[in-house]
Parts: C-alpha cells; structure tokens; sequence
C-alpha cells in the first residue's frame, strides 16, 4: 500500500467531518420541523 500524503488525508478527514456534520444538521432540522407542524396541527384543531 502507498503512504499517503499527510496534508491531504487530514483535509479529506476534515471535509468527511464536515460531512457528517451537515447531515446531522438537516436531520435535527427535520425532527424541529416536524416538532412545530405537530404544534401546530394541535393549536389548529
């Protein structure tokens, strides 16, 4: 196996991160969104 370059492994870590961060981001978004549409589906009946 080549060794890689370390510079690049880090940067290719760090953007996997970001990655993951962003995901994780959009799936508590969603879970506050629906939160709210059950808030208000409550406040509506």
């Amino acid at each position: 196996m080549e060794h890689d370059i370390p510079t690049g492994n880090t940067v290719f870590y760090a953007f996997g991160l970001g990655v993951l961060h962003i995901i994780n981001y959009i799936l508590l978004i969603e879970k506050v969104l629906r939160v709210f549409q059950r808030i208000f589906s409550l406040f509506n009946t």
